[in-house]
């Protein structure tokens, strides 16, 4: 049994040698399996929003949300013996920047917005590099986790 995730778009599973029938959220394979059986699981995400309690929504792509991130400063407020480990407090550089941000198109395909997948990056460290984006117009959004300090709550019309 696989479970499919509400974020998952349109999914699809393939079972060599077998079916895999969805019903009420869940697939069901049945087959004697074998070592070396595999499942093969593709997503086709798409932009969706979702409400927050402001009037304003959440932008979602599969099971990331996204924000545009906003340029900081950092201050040291404390350090460890640990060499580069520190608490720090996150300042914004423009506080204005966090005020100009995307309006999202409800009835525009994705929300009005286009998605890029950048190349590089270090896979053990995936927030420190957006390889994954949103953009709008100047706008550009990244994965929450690859962001400090955000805008992460958005004007719908």
């Amino acid at each position: 049994m696989l479970r499919r995730p509400d974020w998952a778009g349109d999914m699809d599973v393939a079972v060599p040698g077998a079916d895999a029938v969805c019903a009420d959220g869940w697939y069901r394979v049945l087959k004697t399996w074998r070592a070396g059986d595999r499942v093969r699981v593709t997503f086709a995400w798409k932009v969706r929003s979702e409400p927050y309690a402001n009037g304003e929504a959440a932008v979602l792509r599969g099971p990331l949300q996204f924000a545009v991130p906003l340029d900081h400063r950092l201050d040291i407020i404390r350090s460890y013996e640990v060499e580069g480990f520190h608490d720090y407090d996150v300042y914004p550089v423009d506080i204005a920047q966090g005020y100009r941000t995307p309006v999202l198109d409800s009835r525009a395909p994705e929300l009005g917005l286009t998605f890029e997948a950048r190349a590089g990056g270090d896979r053990s460290l995936p927030w420190d590099e957006a390889r994954l984006l949103l953009r709008n117009g100047e706008a550009t959004l990244a994965p929450l986790g690859c962001t400090l300090l955000r805008r992460a709550a958005f004007p719908i019309r």
